[in-house]
Order: C-alpha cells, then sequence, then structure tokens
C-alpha cells in the first residue's frame, strides 16, 4: 500500500496492534473520519466521515445529528481499518457520548513548504508560551507531514462554538504578535513564508490525525506525541515512521503524553482572560 516504502497492508495492520495500546485511547468512544486508499498510494485516496453498512462488522455506527459517524473498540477494530483500506485515523474533539462538548483542542501549525523546521518549531514554542499565559498546560505531537500539532486536553464545558472563537483569538493574537511570521488565515495566498496557525480543526465536525496514526503519504510516516525538549533535535515532522516508531515506543524512558488524558482543564478562565 505504500509501493515506494515496500510496505504492505499486512505491516500496516501490524504496526496498528502493535501501537493499539497507546492508540486506543485516542479512538474509542469518538466519532471518527477515514482516509481510505482501496489499492493503496498508486490509486484513489477518499475521505469518510459516514458510517455505511458496507462497513467491517468491527466497526460500528456513532449517532450524530440525522446521521451516524464511524466508531470502533479494541484491536479488533484496527485491524478491520486495516483490512478496509485505511491510512488515516481522524478522531473528533468530543466524545461520543457528549458530542456537543469539546474535550480536546487542535492547534496545527501548517507552514509554508519553503520554511525551514527550525521556525515550525520556534512557531510551537510561542503558541505554548501564549497558552502558559493564559494558564493552559499543551502537549506537542508530530504531524508526519510538516507542521506540528500542539494540543490541549479540556474538561468539556463548553460548546464548539466557544472553544472555536477561542481558538480562533489565539490565531489572530499570534497573527498581530508577528504578523510576518504567523497568519490566522486559511488563504494559500497569505501563507508566503508564514506558518498559518490553523483553528478550524476545532470546529463542530471538523478533525485531526490521530496520534500515532499512520499517513496517507509516500515515507510511510506516522504522528508522534513527543517532548517538548526535544523538539529542535528532531530533523522534522515525518521522522517517526510505521517502521520505526515501535522501536521509540518500547524504548522511551517516559511517554511524553503520560498524563495528558489526566489533565482536562478548564477554558472558562483562559477565555476571559483572552477578552
Amino acid at each position: 500500500i505504500y509501493p515506494k516504502d515496500g510496505v504492505t497492508k499486512l505491516q500496516l495492520a501490524e504496526y496498528l496492534v502493535d501501537v493499539s495500546p497507546w492508540l486506543l485511547p485516542h479512538l474509542e468512544g469518538r466519532a471518527l473520519s477515514i482516509v481510505r486508499a482501496p489499492s493503496g498510494l498508486a490509486g484513489e485516496l477518499f475521505f469518510q466521515k459516514n458510517y455505511v453498512e458496507s462497513l467491517p462488522d468491527d466497526l460500528h455506527p456513532v449517532p450524530i445529528d440525522d446521521g451516524y459517524g464511524i466508531g470502533l473498540d479494541g484491536v479488533a477494530g484496527l485491524i478491520a481499518l486495516a483490512q478496509f483500506g485505511v491510512m488515516e485515523i481522524h478522531p473528533w474533539g468530543s466524545r461520543a457520548n457528549d458530542i456537543e462538548r469539546p474535550d480536546r483542542i487542535t492547534f496545527d501549525l501548517d507552514p509554508d513548504k519553503e520554511l525551514d523546521w527550525t521556525e515550525i518549531v520556534r512557531a510551537a514554542a510561542n503558541v505554548r508560551a501564549v497558552l502558559e499565559h493564559l494558564g493552559l498546560k499543551s502537549w506537542v505531537k508530530t504531524t508526519g507531514g510538516k507542521g506540528l500539532h500542539v494540543c490541549i486536553p479540556l474538561l468539556p464545558d463548553l460548546e464548539w462554538k466557544e472553544v472555536k472563537e477561542f481558538c480562533h483569538g489565539i490565531a489572530i493574537m499570534m497573527e498581530r504578535m508577528s504578523p510576518k511570521e504567523y497568519t490566522s488565515s486559511i488563504a494559500m495566498a497569505k501563507r508566503d513564508g508564514r506558518v498559518f496557525i490553523d483553528y478550524l480543526r476545532n470546529g463542530r465536525g471538523a478533525t485531526s490525525i490521530s496520534a500515532y496514526s499512520p499517513r496517507a503519504r509516500d515515507g510511510a510516516a506516522v504522528s508522534l506525541p513527543v517532548h517538548w525538549e526535544e523538539l529542535s533535535d528532531l530533523p522534522g515532522a515525518a521522522v517517526f515512521t510505521i517502521k520505526n516508531a515501535m522501536e521509540r515506543l518500547k524504548t522511551q524512558r517516559m511517554d511524553p503524553w503520560k498524563d495528558f488524558a489526566d489533565e482536562p482543564q478548564d477554558l472558562r478562565a483562559a477565555v476571559e482572560k483572552l477578552g
């Protein structure tokens, strides 16, 4: 399925099984969107967010409005995804039993293709500093592409609109602080030499790549949590792959996101402080 990297569907399934203790906590109990490539990267890729009866039995419907999203439970669900040609997994930022109130924020730092890695790392550090000023602790992960994700676990108190407005405010603040370095606009023309602070991942129904999920790109990279302190030592955001991620996970002294799920934060005070 990754023809340039010699990675087979079986190897993808084996990776998902091996990484399941880390991956499943980010997926279970949530609606998922998926990127499918039935013929691998050599064929057509398409994004799917709605449950259909043709999905494998180990995937189940998650009620959303008048329809259904996709849900899974356990390793069998991960294997079903691989068998069905799924190469990326994107969970909602809220839990299925409280769909209208997000319990996590993701700032997707999407850089202009010409920017150096050092500038992307600096952008992440600056987002972290702004959040800390507002009393929020954040975690970081690679995306398996070129950018980084800065993430915050939340107490599910506020609804989507309020959370998205807060994230938009952060993006605007970053842009005003350094207009030559950052943009809050999705327009590609505004991204020339800048990092787009993508707050749109935090709207209702929007999703972002899960921690530990593979990417449907040459290189077979995966999105992986990292320590803030090691960012500058990494060569880029696609350094971890299906082939080497498990070696890192099995040998790392401490999980960078060990406390992520145990430290949900109240966003209300930060919203008031941001104004």
